[in-house]
C-alpha cells in the first residue's frame, strides 16, 4: 500500500566544480481486472520488478514505468548507495507524459494509481520475463556491429522476438553498457480513478506505447548512476483504428527520494531538502578533451543534526530529448529547438498533491508553454517530491515517437564557506553528474555527424583461471581468450593487458573484501612472452606465485585492461581459492553471509534451492524460517530483518541447511 507521505525536497545551490576527473567517452502480481473500455489492448498487468547491481546505485526498476520498491518488494534495495552501506535514497519516481488528445489527461509510472500497463507474454526468457536483461559478454549485443552478418547493424532490439524474421532471436541488438534493462508497457485502457467519485475524473488513455532501457557501468569512475532512455511512440490508432494527434505534450519525471537509512524504526522522508541546479561547465580531464558540458539537476539530500542522517544526495539529471531545429516559429514545432528544463515543481506533501489528470498536466506545464517555471528551494525539512518536465512537443502525430533520456545520480554534499552569511552551506559535489553527462553526450560520427549517445568504452572480459597448490607455492594459468573480443562500443579489439590479484592468507574459506585484493603482476600485450608457454586455452599463460602460507586460503583472478586503462570487473565467478599444501584448488565457498549489525537486516547469500535459514535466540527458540528467493534478480538470497520479529538488542544463532545435508551455523548480532 501507498503510504501517504512520498517525498523530495529542494534547496538551491551555489555550485562545486572542483578538482574533477572525468573519464570520458520479481516478485509477479496478480493480474489487474480487464475493464478496457475503449479498444482491443488488454489491461492486464505482468508486473516484473528488479534491480541493478552493476555499480554503486541499486536501484530498483520495473515494467511499469517507475523505479523504487514503493513499499513492496521489501527485500531488494530501493535506491541504495554506496552498494552495500544500507543508505537509501529512493521511495520510488515514474514517468509523467501529459498532453491534449481526446482530452487533456497525465499518464503517470507513480503517483495515486499509475496508468502504465504491460501485456501478458511480452518480454524475455524461457518462462517469459516483463524485462529483458543483457550484460555485455553475451553472444550478441555489440554496438555498431552486424553481429549475425545479414548486412545491417542493430537492427534486432533486445526484446525475445524474432524481429528480422530469420529464425534466430536478439541476435543482433545494441547492447549499451554493462547491465542493460529493456522494458516496454502501454498507456492504452480507461479506468476508474480513486480519488473521485466523478466519472469525468476518470483517466482518458493517450493511446502509448513506451520503451524504457536502463543502463549501468561498472567502473569506479562512472558506477554511481543509472542513465535511462524512453522512447514514447503515439500507438492512438490501436484504440479506434484511427487514433489522434496529441497536442501540448509534456514529459516529466516525478521523483519522490526519501533520504536515510533502510531501518523499519525511522521516519526517513520528514527531514529532506533538496533542489534545482543548472551548470554550464568546461571539463579538461580525459583524452580528447577539452569538453563543455551542460548539467541540469533536482536533487534531494538530508538535513544534518539527526541520527538517521546520510551523507549524499539522489538527483534526478535531464540529460536530453528529442528537438526541433527547423521548424520556423513555436506553433507550427514538433519540438523544443533544444534540449532543457521546462518546469520544476516542488512540493511536499499534503494539499499542493495532484487530484486528477489535468492537475497533473499544469504541474508539467507549469505557468506558461512558452515560459519555464522553476520553483524555489525547499526552506525546511519536510517530506517532499520534485518534478522536472521538457517540451512542449507541440504536434504529436500517430505514429511519431520522442525520446527522453534522464538519469539517476549519486553524490557527496559538501560544506563550503558562505559568504552572504558568514555561515557554511551545503552544496552537492557535481563530479558524479558531469561524469554521467559526458557519458550521455558520447561523440559525434565524423563520417555522419550523428551525435552517438551513451558511450563509453569496455574492457575484455576476465580470463578463465586454474590455481595448482604446492608448498607455498601457487600455479595460476590463465587462457588468451580476452585477447579477441572487440569493444562492444567501437567494435575495435582494445586488448592492452592482463593483471594478476591475490587476496590472502585468509583464515577462513569466506569470499575476500575488496581492500584485501593486491597486484602479483601485471604484463601489457607487448610483453607477454616471459609468461606464454604456447599452449592454447587456460595455460597459455603461467606464473607461479610463492612464499605462500601452506593451510591458508588464498584468492586469485586475472583482470584485463584495454587502451584507455580501463580494468574488467571482477565476480565470484572469476575468482579461485586455493590452499598451499593441499591436492587440488578448493572450490569457492558457495554461501554468503552479510553481516551488520546496527542496520536492519541480515543477507545469506548463494543459497542453493532447497535451503532453508532458521534464526534461534540463544535460548534455542525458533523464530523464523527463511527459504531463499528462487525469481528475479535475487534468486538464491534470503533476508532476515530483526524488527519484523521484535527482536531486541542482543545476540542470534542461524543455521544454513541445504538438500545435501550440509548445515552452516553462526551467530548474529542486533544491536537496536
Amino acid at each position: 500500500m501507498m503510504r501517504p507521505n512520498l517525498g523530495s525536497p529542494a534547496f538551491v545551490a551555489a555550485v562545486l566544480v572542483a578538482a574533477l576527473h572525468v573519464v570520458p567517452g520479481q516478485a509477479r502480481a496478480r493480474s489487474a481486472p480487464d475493464n478496457d473500455l475503449t479498444g482491443p489492448r488488454p489491461r492486464t498487468d505482468e508486473f516484473e520488478g528488479w534491480f541493478h547491481d552493476a555499480g554503486q546505485l541499486l536501484l530498483h526498476t520495473s515494467n511499469r514505468g517507475y523505479f523504487g520498491r514503493r513499499g513492496s518488494d521489501a527485500t531488494n534495495p530501493s535506491g541504495e548507495w554506496p552498494a552495500g552501506s544500507d543508505q537509501e535514497y529512493l521511495y520510488a519516481a515514474g514517468l509523467w507524459v501529459a498532453g491534449v488528445g481526446v482530452d487533456t489527461t497525465a499518464t503517470s509510472g507513480f503517483f495515486q494509481f499509475g496508468e502504465f500497463w504491460n501485456h501478458e507474454n511480452e518480454g524475455c526468457g524461457d518462462p517469459i520475463q516483463g524485462i529483458c536483461v543483457t550484460h555485455h559478454g553475451a553472444p550478441s549485443g555489440l554496438r555498431f556491429i552486424d553481429d549475425d552478418r545479414d548486412g545491417l547493424i542493430d537492427e534486432d532490439a533486445l526484446d525475445g522476438k524474432d524481429n528480422d524474421s530469420d529464425a534466430r532471436i536478439d541476435e543482433d541488438f545494441a547492447a549499451i553498457s554493462e547491465q542493460m534493462f529493456r522494458a516496454v508497457f502501454y498507456d492504452s485502457s480507461t479506468f476508474f480513478n480513486q480519488f473521485h467519485i466523478d466519472p469525468r475524473d476518470d483517466h482518458t488513455a493517450l493511446g502509448l506505447t513506451v520503451t524504457q532501457e536502463s543502463y549501468v557501468w561498472s567502473d569506479p569512475a562512472i558506477d554511481d548512476f543509472v542513465g535511462i532512455e524512453y522512447r514514447i511512440e503515439n500507438t492512438s490508432d490501436s484504440i479506434d483504428g484511427v487514433g489522434w494527434e496529441i497536442r501540448r505534450v509534456y514529459l516529466g519525471m516525478l521523483t519522490d527520494s526519501d533520504v536515510g537509512y533502510d531501518n523499519d524504526d525511522w521516519s526517513p522522508w520528514v527531514d529532506d531538502q533538496g533542489a534545482y541546479v543548472e551548470v554550464d561547465t568546461t571539463v579538461t580531464d580525459g583524452p580528447g578533451g577539452p569538453f563543455s558540458v551542460s548539467l541540469r539537476m533536482a536533487y534531494t539530500y538530508d538535513s544534518p543534526g539527526n541520527v538517521e542522517d546520510v551523507p549524499g544526495y539522489l538527483g534526478m539529471m535531464l540529460l536530453g530529448h528529442t528537438v526541433d531545429t527547423e521548424s520556423p516559429d513555436f506553433e507550427s514545432s514538433f519540438a523544443p529547438r533544444e534540449v532543457g528544463v521546462h518546469a520544476f515543481r516542488l512540493w511536499s506533501a499534503g494539499s499542493a498533491d495532484p487530484l486528477d489528470d489535468l492537475d497533473r498536466y499544469h504541474l508539467l506545464r507549469g505557468v506558461s508553454d512558452t515560459a519555464r517555471t522553476i520553483d524555489p528551494p525547499s526552506t525546511r525539512p519536510d517530506d517532499y517530491r520534485h518534478l522536472t518536465s521538457a517540451g512542449p512537443f507541440n504536434h504529436f502525430p500517430v505514429g511519431a515517437a520522442i525520446v527522453l533520456q534522464v538519469a539517476f545520480v549519486c553524490g557527496e554534499m559538501v560544506e563550503v564557506f558562505d559568504l552572504e552569511t558568514g555561515g557554511s552551506q551545503r552544496i552537492p559535489d557535481l563530479t558524479n553528474p558531469i561524469r554521467a553527462q559526458r557519458v550521455f553526450d558520447g561523440y559525434l560520427d565524423p563520417d555522419t555527424g550523428e551525435r552517438i549517445h551513451w558511450v563509453l568504452g569496455s574492457p575484455p572480459e576476465a580470463a578463465s583461471v586454474a590455481v595448482t597448490p604446492g608448498n607455498g607455492i601457487a600455479t595460476v594459468e590463465w587462457d588468451e581468450s580476452p585477447e579477441s573480443v572487440p569493444d562492444p562500443i567501437t567494435g575495435e579489439t582494445d586488448f592492452a593487458g592482463y593483471q594478476l590479484e591475490r587476496a590472502g592468507p585468509m583464515p577462513s574459506p569466506g569470499l575476500p573484501p575488496d581492500d584485501l585484493w593486491r597486484v602479483v603482476g601485471a604484463w601489457n600485450a607487448d610483453a607477454l612472452s616471459d609468461i606464454d608457454t604456447g599452449s592454447p586455452g587456460v595455460g597459455r599463460y603461467r606464473y607461479v606465485d610463492s612464499g605462500l602460507r601452506n593451510f591458508q586460503s588464498y584468492w586469485y583472478r586475472v583482470r584485463t585492461r584495454d587502451r584507455e586503462g580501463l580494468l574488467s570487473t571482477s565476480t565470484a565467478g572469476d575468482q579461485v581459492r586455493v590452499v598451499p599444501l593441499a591436492a587440488t584448488a578448493v572450490a569457492p565457498e558457495p554461501i554468503v553471509v552479510v553481516t551488520n549489525p546496527q542496520t536492519s537486516r541480515f543477507r545469506f547469500l548463494n543459497l542453493p534451492e532447497g535451503s532453508a535459514v532458521r534464526i534461534y535466540t540463544v535460548a534455542g527458540k525458533l523464530l523464523t524460517s527463511i527459504a531463499p528467493d528462487r525469481d528475479g534478480a535475487t534468486v538464491g538470497q534470503a533476508t532476515w530483518r530483526p524488527a519484523a520479529h521484535a527482536a531486541a538488542s542482543g545476540v542470534y544463532f542461524y543455521r544454513i541447511s541445504t538438500p545435501e545435508g550440509v548445515a552452516r551455523t553462526g551467530k548474529l548480532v542486533v544491536l537496536r
